[in-house]
């Protein structure tokens, strides 16, 4: 393997160049959804991601968003750009390696870094900032290295006389595989010792060699892990982006490296059931084999079957290994994470998997050379260029429409009219990564509305305008330091979101404080014309394919849903009520549109306007039947429960609500809270009615 970086010393630069290039003429210029615009905050100001905190990308992103040339955006692009092409170096030298003896083994690593660069997750990732591509690089660098050191052990057993200079290379190499596991600890550390189980079975065949050097993999380890300092050292140093608070003390820097609040509150839900992993697992099976196009999805199964054939028994421990990993970092991920089956993580899900589809590319390549090499003994004709090329064209025309972004433009739309909406001098509050990383890119690094003061409504990542240190408040403390604050406020204050009780002016896209509305009320006003410009843009049909961008969309549909149910009471322009209606109709296409669009009209009493109660609610049923989010389906079994209620069937209203508890348990379900309602009120009217039966008798 150690010739191989010799012998293809130039191909290999190439072929990094290219997947370098390709990425950089795909990838967005600016900010994008996802938890893009929250690394390019972290990195800009040299901050502190969210747990783990990924201290090593924060390091090397603070280097690229602050380059010379570009824009910050871009340059944190380019910086997951260029680990992947990195990485599809590594996977070239590592599919060499194994295909040796293949009857294709100069065409199969070029494969193998086709399928790595055109895989449809792994793409998504090389152009946005994040950490999975780095994580690739980095475990895949490991792997390399161990597999450098079994050929060198295998070349020089010990208790040989080995030559001084195959003894140099071997501490060396076992040197960096501690820097670099380190370096990758410091990176993903979930993810890359969940990879490591593969790395482990590797390294017990030579365990000997492990154990003489041990002391050298411990120094790079060492070494490797120092950004971890870094991280504390910058907690206490005021940074302006900065997750949680400053560590206090050990048990806090380990509670964050740890992930310990997300593992209570974010990897797993209360209400996730068997079923729900049954149906994960099922769906990270498909995204294994569906990365490339539907034709393409046979290539790895039969990689597979093939890797583990007599033809690659030389291989086969190596092979094992890869697949030890493939299997650990998808499937046995799917297991351990506790999310409920919904479309929330059917989106957040595919990231986790980079690594996996990586080590599948491999099995990819083996598969489809295997294939080539059988269709050019069968008919006696090299096909070989044609089915490369066909390879190729199915895998970039599945997934380039959804991958190729250079000019994306959903964020810079939406975090303009978000702050050209608010008055001079102005407070806005954001929540969520969407939010705080979009506007807070636009407000704090693009310098968008200086003017603006912008604050983090739970206060986990904008440290530097922090009201409160979250951990320490409930969200009844959390809520009033915020109507202190509001209330004491000379200016206008906004929030993105109406998560407060507080009564609102209705704006759409923000909600203003107004003091004289009532709590949990909102005032609806008119758009100004940019803003009904904007209304119309989001209400069009122009075809967004990614997911992020769609689902924001949707949200932004819902978000106005109060504003045109209250124009379509008002008005009496026929055109425009067509319009209003056709919008509607628009977001009733889902169970959770529907359900508000329901609520809306039966609270401004208008549903026979354009749909008969009858009608939507037979539709929702549709819908439920379809739908995957537990939260969702309670939301709607709720709404129904309360309109049978107030109309007078109290025993109906009951059954829905114990059917909305059945299924989704939550304690934020506002079911249990009704019902309790409803048992209570039915136990005091039985008293009275039993008192007055006594009192007639």
């Amino acid at each position: 393997m150690l010739k191989q970086l010799n012998k293809h010393h130039l191909h290999l630069f190439l072929t990094g160049i290219l997947v370098f290039v390709f990425y950089l003429i795909s990838m967005p210029k600016t900010v994008v959804l996802e938890d893009d615009g929250i690394f390019l905050l972290s990195a800009y100001f040299n901050g502190i991601s969210h747990p783990p905190g990924y201290p090593l990308h924060s390091l090397l992103g603070y280097l690229f968003v602050h380059l010379p040339i570009g824009n910050p955006a871009a340059n944190g692009h380019a910086l997951s750009a260029l680990f992947s092409a990195l990485a599809s170096v590594l996977i070239f030298l590592i599919t060499a390696q194994l295909t040796a003896n293949n009857p294709l083994k100069n065409t199969t690593p070029y494969i193998a870094v086709i399928a790595f660069t055109l895989s449809f997750t792994i793409w998504s990732q090389s152009i946005i900032t994040e950490v999975y591509t780095l994580n690739i690089f980095l475990f895949l660098s490991v792997l390399y290295i161990t597999l450098c050191i079994g050929e060198l052990v295998h070349k020089n057993p010990l208790g040989q006389e080995n030559p001084k200079k195959e003894q140099s290379r071997l501490r060396f190499a076992f040197f960096y595989l501690g820097l670099f596991s380190g370096l990758a600890l410091s990176n993903h550390w979930p993810l890359f010792i969940l990879g490591c189980l593969g790395i482990i079975f590797l390294l017990s065949e030579n365990y000997k060699a492990v154990l003489k050097h041990w002391h050298l993999i411990i120094l790079g380890l060492v070494i490797g892990l120092t950004p971890y300092i870094w991280l504390y050292i910058n907690s206490n140093s005021q940074t302006f982006i900065q997750y949680f608070s400053p560590f206090e003390n050990f048990r806090d820097f380990y509670a964050f490296i740890s992930r310990e609040h997300f593992n209570k509150s974010i990897d797993f839900s209360p209400t996730a059931t068997l079923m729900d992993k049954v149906q994960l697992f099922i769906f990270t099976l498909k995204q294994l084999v569906s990365q490339w196009g539907p034709v393409n999805s046979i290539f790895v199964p039969i990689g597979l079957a093939v890797a583990f054939s007599t033809q690659y028994k030389k291989q086969r421990r190596n092979l094992l290994a890869i697949l030890i990993s493939y299997i650990a970092t998808s499937l046995v991920l799917s297991l351990i994470l506790g999310y409920d089956f919904e479309e929330k993580s059917q989106i957040n899900m595919p990231p986790f998997f980079a690594l996996a589809h990586s080590l599948g590319a491999i099995f990819f390549a083996i598969g489809a050379a295997y294939s080539i090499n059988k269709l050019s003994e069968i008919s006696q004709r090299n096909f070989k260029h044609i089915i490369i090329g066909l390879i190729v064209l199915q895998a970039f025309f599945a997934n380039v429409f959804i991958n190729y972004r250079h000019n994306y433009n959903w964020t810079t739309l939406y975090a303009q009219h978000v702050l050209d909406t608010l008055k001079p001098n102005s407070t806005l509050f954001v929540s969520s990564d969407i939010g705080t990383g979009v506007i807070g890119y636009w407000h704090f690094i693009k310098k968008y509305r200086p003017d603006i003061t912008v604050i983090q409504s739970d206060g986990l990542v904008i440290y530097g305008t922090r009201l409160f240190a979250p951990k320490k408040v409930n969200d009844e403390e959390r809520e009033q330091i915020l109507l202190s604050y509001i209330k004491s406020s000379p200016n206008p204050v906004y929030f993105l979101y109406q998560e407060f009780k507080f009564g609102v002016n209705g704006h759409w896209i923000v909600y203003e404080y107004n003091k004289n509305v009532k709590d949990y009320e909102r005032r609806l006003l008119s758009l100004s014309n940019k803003n009904q410009k904007y209304l119309n843009y989001i209400f069009s049909d122009i075809k967004h394919t990614d997911k992020w961008t769609i689902k924001h969309r949707d949200y932004m549909r819902l978000q106005a849903m109060g504003y045109l149910m209250n124009q379509l009471s008002l008005t009496t322009d026929e055109a425009l009520r067509a319009t209003i209606i056709k919008y509607i109709f628009k977001t009733t296409n889902n169970l959770q549109g529907l359900t508000i669009v329901l609520a809306l009209a039966y609270e401004y009493k208008n549903i026979d306007e354009f749909s008969s109660k009858k009608e939507i609610i037979e539709l929702g049923w549709r819908l439920y039947d379809k739908e995957k989010s537990k939260a969702t389906k309670a939301k709607y079994l709720n709404l129904l429960a309360r309109i049978n209620i107030e109309s007078g069937d109290k025993s109906k209203g009951e059954r829905l609500y114990i059917q909305s508890i059945k299924i989704w348990g939550h304690r934020k379900n506002i079911a249990h809270k009704e019902l309790a309602k409803l048992l209570k009120s039915s136990k005091t009217q039985n008293i009275k009615n039993k008192k007055k039966s006594n009192d007639s008798g």
